[in-house]
């Protein structure tokens, strides 16, 4: 799901049906198809220029207007997450499978919207075996980008040399997540499960302040989350979960209880990370026995109640 269009319409893809617009007013019109022909597999928004990026499951990636109009059809690549760049006029795809992709097929496509001109980048140095793509990609205001998945959640930098490689920082560590950005890209939500799986239920609920670099827990959202969005705002949450309830509240304002790392932690041999370890005996080990999974050098403001 997306916001688009000034907030009054949200862009569903509901496996396999055609993307569709969804008015959030009566007086903004009906529920319409934008590529009646295309099965959707993933959609992504950007509601300052009003245009759909779409991969169907044919493998298309199709750029459309909020009209239904086609603006540029990008490649054939297969089952792909999508994010666009507000800023830039960007666009990019990421494998995402329910099998770990082989390490010849870890690549990242980037497209100058302007142009078409594309880019192709590796990713060939994540060395986890089990890697399955991004679920979720979202770009910050600085151009990078958070992504999640079967394992973490990491934060992005693509080169800007052509030869360059992909940077690569993990900032939360589970069996699976998924997060999303806050439209300023003050606010990163991250669900994660300690069970490894592409699609299971979540167990906890954390919300990252990108700008303040704390982290929160959340636990009024109930603990079998199966997704979560924003609003436009950025400052109200809403989750489902698998018995079928939708939860919203404003983010909340309580202590922050998810402490993150001493300068050790960003230093782990691949020995010590998730797999070979609790994460809650990792932090204990690091002196923070309250902090669960979330662990980066971004966030290092620990619990203030015992």
């Amino acid at each position: 799901m997306a916001f688009t269009n000034e907030d009054r319409w949200l862009a569903i893809c509901s496996i396999p049906r055609p993307p569709r617009l969804w008015p959030l007013t009566p007086q903004t019109g009906s529920v319409r198809n934008l590529a009646p022909e295309e099965r959707c597999f993933r959609l992504a928004a950007d509601p300052d220029r009003n245009r759909i990026l779409v991969n169907g499951m044919s493998g298309h990636v199709l750029l459309l207007s909020t009209s239904g109009e086609l603006e540029r059809s990008l490649a054939t690549l297969g089952y792909l997450s999508l994010a666009l760049d507000p800023a830039g006029g960007r666009a990019v795809a990421s494998p995402y499978d329910f099998s770990p992709i082989p390490q010849r097929d870890r690549l990242f496509w980037e497209w100058d919207l302007t142009s078409g001109k594309q880019r192709v980048h590796s990713l060939a140095h994540l060395d986890d075996p089990d890697w399955m793509g991004f679920r979720d990609m979202a770009f910050a205001p600085d151009g990078s980008l958070y992504v999640a998945g079967p394992g973490n959640v990491r934060r992005l930098v693509l080169p800007d040399a052509h030869q360059g490689a992909v940077s690569i920082e993990t900032v939360f560590e589970a069996g699976s997540t998924r997060s999303l950005l806050s439209r300023d890209g003050r606010f990163l939500l991250v669900m994660g499960s300690e069970k490894r799986g592409g699609s299971i239920v979540l167990q906890e609920l954390f919300l990252f302040d990108l700008t303040r670099h704390e982290s929160r827990r959340i636990t009024t959202h109930g603990d079998s989350l199966s997704t979560a969005a924003f609003d436009p705002s950025g400052r109200v949450i809403v989750t489902g979960d698998f018995d079928g309830v939708v939860r919203s509240a404003r983010s909340p304002e309580e202590s922050p209880i998810c402490c993150s790392a001493t300068r050790g932690i960003s230093r782990l041999s691949p020995s010590h990370r998730t797999g070979a370890g609790s994460p809650r005996r990792l932090h204990r080990r690091f002196g923070c026995g309250q902090c669960r999974t979330c662990r980066s050098h971004r966030f290092t403001r620990c619990p203030t109640t015992s």
